[in-house]
C-alpha cells in the first residue's frame, strides 16, 4: 500500500517533462475556461474596469509618465480611478491594446494571468514539499476553483480576480522567511507588492493571513532572530515599491468625504454573513442563491479533496502543515456566518472589506494545496 500511495510522485519524477505536461494541460484548460464562459461577458462590474483598461490605454498615448485622469467617466466628468485602483499590472496589457485593440488586450489579460496563477501555484508547492504531482494537482485546484471563476465571469471583480495569481508567490516569500533560505526575502516583498498594486483589500486580508501563519510558526523566528529582520526588510521594502501608490490613495481616503460615505452605501460584513446552512451548500454546489443573490461557495472539488485526508493515517511535518492551512480555511468559512462577532471591536474595523466571504479566496488556496 505504501508503494501504490507513492504512485503519483513516480510517475512524476520519472519523466522530466512532467512541467510542460502540466503547463499544456493549464493552457488547454485556459483555453477552454475562455472559450466556454466568453471572456467578454459583462459581470457585475465588467464595464469599470473595462473602462479602467480603456483609460489607461488613452493615458499612455498621451503622457509618458501615466500621469492621467479618465476624462470619459461619470458622462465626461471624469474620474480619477487610478488613485483607488492602481494600474501598474495592466500596463502590458495596455500597451497589447494599444497595438491591436481593448477586447483583445482584455483577453490576453484573462488567459496570461490565468496560466501565470496556475504555474506559480505550482511552483510554490512544489518547491515547499518537493511534490511535483501534488504540486500540479493544487495548482489546477486553485486555478480553476469556484470563487476564481465567479470573480471573472459573474462578479467580474477584476482586482480581486487578479491577486489569485501573486498569493502563491506571497505564500512562497512567507516560506522561505520562516523555514526555507531567509535571503530570498525579496520573493515575500515582490509578491505582497503586486498584490497591493492589483486589490488593497486582498491585500489587507493577506496581512493579517500572514500574521497568523507567523503567529503559529514563531519558533524558527525566535530560534533564529535573522529571520526576523529579513522579515522587517522585506516590510520596509514593500512600502518603499509601492508608496507611490499606498501614500495618496491614504490622503484621499482620509482627508476627503465620499458620497458613498455620506449616503451609507458601503456594504457592511455583517450584513453579507451567510446562514450556516447556505455556507454548507455552497462547499458542495460552489454556488448559494439566498434571495437571489449570487455568492460563491467553495465548490465540490475543493471540499471533496480535503476530505480525502480523512482516509490518510501516515503522520508527517507536510501533512501537519496542510492540516493547519485547512483548519485556517475553515475558520474563515465560519467567519463569512453570523457566528462571527463582526459588529463586536475591534473586528468593526474590518467593515472595508464589505463581504465576509471575501475570505473564502484565501480558502480556496489552502483548500487547493491540501488536495494536492
Amino acid at each position: 500500500m505504501d508503494w501504490f500511495s507513492r504512485i503519483p510522485d513516480n510517475i512524476a519524477a520519472n519523466k522530466k517533462s512532467h512541467f510542460w505536461l502540466f503547463f499544456i494541460l493549464l493552457v488547454f484548460l485556459s483555453l477552454t475556461m475562455m472559450y466556454l464562459y466568453q471572456p467578454l461577458c459583462p459581470g457585475q462590474d465588467f464595464f469599470f474596469h473595462y473602462r479602467r483598461l480603456q483609460a489607461l490605454m488613452d493615458g499612455m498615448k498621451t503622457s509618458p509618465l501615466l500621469i492621467y485622469l479618465d476624462y470619459n467617466a461619470i458622462d465626461g466628468y471624469g474620474y480619477f480611478t487610478k488613485a483607488f485602483y492602481p494600474d501598474l499590472v495592466l500596463i502590458p496589457f495596455a500597451l497589447i491594446g494599444n497595438l491591436t485593440n481593448l477586447g483583445f488586450a482584455y483577453q490576453v489579460m484573462v488567459f496570461t494571468m490565468t496560466v501565470l496563477c496556475g504555474v506559480f501555484t505550482y511552483i510554490t508547492v512544489n518547491r515547499i514539499y518537493k511534490k511535483p504531482f501534488a504540486a500540479a494537482i493544487a495548482a489546477l485546484l486553485y486555478t480553476f476553483c469556484v470563487y476564481r471563476l465567479l470573480d471573472l465571469y459573474h462578479r467580474a471583480a477584476l482586482g480581486e480576480t487578479l491577486t489569485f495569481t501573486f498569493i502563491p508567490i506571497v505564500f512562497l516569500g512567507l516560506y522561505h522567511i520562516i523555514k526555507g533560505d531567509y535571503k530570498k526575502w525579496y520573493i515575500l516583498a515582490i509578491g505582497f507588492s503586486l498584490m497591493i498594486f492589483t486589490h488593497l483589500i486582498s491585500s489587507v486580508l493577506m496581512f493579517f493571513t500572514l500574521l497568523i501563519f507567523l503567529l503559529i510558526y514563531y519558533k524558527p523566528l525566535i530560534k533564529e532572530p535573522k529571520r526576523i529582520l529579513y522579515l522587517l526588510v522585506a516590510g520596509i521594502t514593500t512600502l518603499a515599491i509601492t508608496a507611490y501608490y499606498l501614500f495618496p490613495m491614504l490622503e484621499q481616503a482620509i482627508t476627503a468625504t465620499f458620497y458613498y460615505e455620506s449616503r451609507e452605501l458601503m456594504a457592511k460584513t455583517q450584513d453579507s454573513a451567510l446562514p450556516f446552512h447556505w455556507i454548507i451548500w455552497g462547499m458542495f454546489t460552489g454556488i448559494v442563491t439566498p434571495a437571489q443573490a449570487f455568492i460563491p461557495g467553495g465548490g465540490f472539488l475543493l471540499t471533496g479533496t480535503v476530505a480525502l485526508r480523512l482516509f490518510v493515517y501516515r503522520k508527517s511535518s507536510a501533512l501537519r502543515s496542510v492540516d493547519i492551512g485547512v483548519i485556517l480555511g475553515l475558520v474563515y468559512i465560519v467567519a463569512s456566518s453570523p457566528v462571527f462577532p463582526g459588529s463586536v471591536f475591534p473586528f468593526t474595523k474590518l467593515t472595508f472589506i464589505q463581504m465576509a466571504w471575501r475570505l473564502f479566496e484565501f480558502t480556496s488556496f489552502l483548500f487547493a494545496v491540501a488536495g494536492g
